[in-house]
C-alpha cells in the first residue's frame, strides 16, 4: 500500500526531477516519511506547487522561497552529503508550514542558523522523523 503511494508520489514529481536529479532519492524519503505520518495529502500540493514554480505556471509564496532559497545556498553546500541534508530539512520545513497553510501561501521563513540538526530535532515533522528512526 505504502509503495503504491510512494509511486504515485513519485509521478508527481517526475517534471521537477530533472532541476533535483541528483536529490530525487532525497525527495522520496520525504514523500515516503509523508505518507507514513499522514501527510501524504501535503507531499502532493507541495509537489504541484513546486512543478507549477519551476513550470512557470503559477507561484505561491512557499514554492517561491524554496526555490530562491536552494538557489542560493546550494552552489555554497561543499559536498553532495551536505546538500542533501539541506535539502531533506527545508523539506521538513515546508511540511510544517504547509501543515499551518496547505495552499502556500504563507513563508517558508528559512533561517540558516536553524536550519541543523540540533535545533530541528526539537519539533515539528522533522522530529516525528527523528523520533521514529532513533527508537
Amino acid at each position: 500500500m505504502i509503495l503504491k503511494r510512494v509511486k504515485r508520489l513519485h509521478l508527481l514529481f517526475s517534471q521537477i526531477v530533472i532541476r533535483f536529479l541528483s536529490q530525487t532519492k532525497t525527495f522520496g524519503a520525504w514523500a515516503t516519511f509523508c505518507i507514513r505520518y499522514g501527510r501524504e495529502e501535503l507531499a502532493s500540493i507541495f509537489l504541484d506547487l513546486l512543478e507549477n514554480e519551476y513550470m512557470g505556471d503559477s507561484t505561491t509564496k512557499l514554492s517561491k522561497d524554496f526555490k530562491d532559497y536552494w538557489e542560493q545556498v546550494s552552489p555554497y553546500v561543499g559536498s553532495q552529503e551536505g546538500r542533501l541534508t539541506v535539502i531533506f530539512q527545508m523539506l521538513c520545513v515546508i511540511t510544517d508550514r504547509l501543515d499551518k497553510k496547505p495552499d502556500g501561501r504563507i513563508d517558508a521563513n528559512f533561517d540558516p542558523s536553524k536550519l541543523n540538526h540540533s535545533r530541528m530535532k526539537k519539533g515539528g515533522f522533522y522530529q516525528e522523523i527523528f523520533d521514529l528512526t532513533t527508537r
